[in-house]
């Protein structure tokens, strides 16, 4: 028999760039994909017993016959000679003969092949739970018991999967190997091969025991938001706002900078929804502005009805609603899964279990070339009330899915601001904008426990996200002002018309906005079935400040003094400064249209007008 080797296994999983594009089918990998390692020009290392590496022993890994383009993460694993001579669980999907601690990433050529320079750990690799609290074994790369029949050494895969690896564990004689098992039921599957074994050499006759941790679980610190400063000697009079908080990181940067600046505004703001922006401006239309709020920051268009007269929109921000998932695995989350309408609707509106590896067939599973993911409950984190974030993905995913299939999910219209599945099962729902890229995080609140460390609080993840991964959707901002505090949050790459899975970049969101077409009140609507735009996000979002509208005559309700205020706000807000902030968290510099619309709404702010005649009667 064959010496058996303790190996470790190094792992190359898919992550996404901005667009993946479908590759061709199984022929470009004719012949199956290959691993080697090589440690210089002439010297290759794995499947050479008298090559033995020194700890952490720089080499270059080498894989051929793979999809061209694709990015892949690193990872150590368990040999599979280990596996089958021990019986221990097959290798099978998941990623639960590797090492998590050690993931890296590198980038396949345009001709199939890649290479990575890098360093091959050396120690022992300590357990980490990874699906649904189970964790991988324990083991060591290091060449402890050598000379024994389990001797501890390495190989190395490469797998297009960001979790499941597409090999199958044989034995070829004596030894156990893995071998490339594509998908057959599909044109494009992912690839994955490995190399042979890698041996260790023990300086001085002992092996090296060094000890690599699990990653650690999400933490965040708990803080106490900062009160806004008050403005020292502000110029003209004070307004308030009221409305949506979509952007609520990149609305509290402006309330702060507008406060600080020379000369400082006294602006403030109600964090609401847009619907309820709407609704304080209509009393501020019923009032005469004395009450109520004198402008609102909507998603969406509105009628007069809904906000108690004549408005104008000056757009203020060009984002995009992020399909997020805050799932963890060993203190890593699923950065490159991709979403379809179809996959987003078995879990927003049926109740799917999403997480599921590829032998459970989830809904996933297609979208991402056959790959799986870790074997976790889902919950979803939808936006409770009405929102303009709802009327976006409902209309998205009624123009995606096949005829019918929407009203079949969900008991409201395409294009409302409800969204109400028919399906029934445990949710948790964001009152808002600005609550729920956290509750996706933190499967709303429940997926945490409050720690004491240095002094400190802080949200560390517990068992329950161990269990359970939540999935719903937000701003693009909200997601990267997560991201920046700690929280495990990532945007899925969304199909597109043209069958590409696009992450919401700047560049796809400008691309984007291309497709828009504008309204006769000056809000845009996406369009959803531009094939030919194979660059473009699909859900673009524009955010407007609405402020009240001068009518024919040049009368304008809102007194003189706040539009002038108002105006001086506008202004800020699309200035390179103002918008340094939102470019900051992902949003790309508002185009010259949309700058110009608002310039041209400041422009009739400040335009002074016959006087108002005062309070005005709602309609009813």
């Amino acid at each position: 028999m064959a010496r058996r080797t303790r190996a470790l296994l190094l792992t190359f999983a898919l992550t996404s760039p901005a667009l993946l594009a479908a590759a061709p089918g199984p022929a470009r990998f004719a012949p199956a994909p290959t691993v080697e390692i090589w440690l210089d020009a002439e010297t290759r290392a794995d499947g050479v017993p008298s090559v033995e590496l020194d700890p952490d022993q720089q080499v270059e890994i080498r894989w051929k016959g793979f999809t061209p383009g694709t990015r892949v993460v690193i990872s150590q694993c368990r040999t599979p000679d280990l596996v089958g001579l021990f019986g221990l669980p097959s290798w099978g999907a998941g990623m639960f003969h590797c090492a998590h601690q050690i993931r890296r990433y590198a980038q396949t050529g345009a001709d199939g092949e890649g290479k990575l320079s890098t360093v091959i750990t050396t120690g022992m690799f300590q357990q980490t739970i990874i699906s649904r609290g189970r964790g991988n074994e324990p083991f060591g790369c290091n060449g402890e018991y050598k000379g024994e029949e389990w001797e501890s050494a390495c190989v190395v895969t490469v797998s297009e999967c960001e979790w499941d690896q597409p090999l199958t564990l044989t034995q070829d004689g004596t030894d156990w190997k893995l071998v490339p098992s594509p998908r057959t039921d599909l044109a494009d599957p992912a690839l994955a091969a490995a190399s042979e074994n890698l041996r260790f050499s023990n300086p001085d006759g002992v092996p090296v025991m060094t000890d690599w941790p699990p990653p650690p679980p999400m933490r965040v610190e708990v803080k106490v938001p900062d009160p806004l400063p008050i403005p020292e000697r502000p110029e003209g009079a004070p307004i308030s706002g009221a409305g949506s908080v979509n952007l609520s990181e990149v609305i509290t940067d402006w309330l702060i900078s507008i406060r600080r600046r020379t000369p400082a505004r006294d602006v403030s703001y109600l964090r609401g929804t847009s619907v309820f922006g709407a609704g304080k401006l209509k009393q501020g239309f019923a009032g005469g502005f004395a009450e109520g709020a004198d402008f609102a920051v909507v998603g969406t268009g509105l009628t007069p009805e809904e906000t108690g007269g004549a408005v104008a929109y000056a757009p203020i921000a060009l984002t995009g609603l992020s399909i997020a998932n805050g799932v963890e695995y060993g203190g890593l989350g699923l950065a490159t899964t991709r979403m379809s309408a179809a996959s987003v609707t078995e879990l927003l509106g049926l109740g799917t279990s999403l997480w599921s590896d590829s032998t459970l067939k989830g809904p996933t599973v297609d979208d991402n070339r056959g790959c799986g993911l870790p074997t976790l409950d889902a919950r979803i984190v939808p936006r409770a009330g009405q929102s303009a974030q709802n009327k976006l993905i409902s209309s998205w995913l009624a123009a995606s899915l096949p005829p019918g299939r929407f009203a079949e999910v969900f008991s409201s219209e395409p294009g409302d601001l409800w969204l109400r599945p028919k399906a029934n099962g445990e949710m948790y729902s964001a009152e808002n904008g600005a609550t729920a890229a956290e509750y996706i995080a933190t499967l709303g609140g429940k997926g945490i426990k409050l720690v004491q460390a240095d002094g400190k609080t802080y949200q560390e993840s517990n068992a329950e996200k161990q269990n359970i991964g939540a999935l719903g959707f937000t701003d693009i901002t909200q997601v990267a002002a997560a991201r920046e505090k700690g929280y495990v949050i990532n945007s899925a790459p969304v199909k597109n018309a043209a069958g590409r899975y696009v992450l919401p970049t700047k560049e796809a969101l400008l691309a984007a906005f291309e497709t828009m077409t504008k309204n006769a009140d000056g809000t845009y609507t996406p369009v959803f079935d531009r094939a030919g735009e194979a660059d473009a996000y699909p859900l673009p979002m524009i955010h407007y400040i609405a402020v009240p509208a001068a009518d024919a005559s040049g009368r304008n309700p809102l007194p003189l003094e706040k539009r002038k205020t108002l105006a001086a706000f506008i202004e800020h807000l699309i200035s390179d400064a103002g918008q340094a902030k939102a470019a900051e968290l992902g949003a790309p510099a508002l185009p010259r249209r949309l700058r110009e619309q608002s310039e041209e709404v400041v422009r009739m702010l400040l335009e002074p007008g016959p006087e108002s005649p005062g309070p005005t009667t709602p309609p009813p």
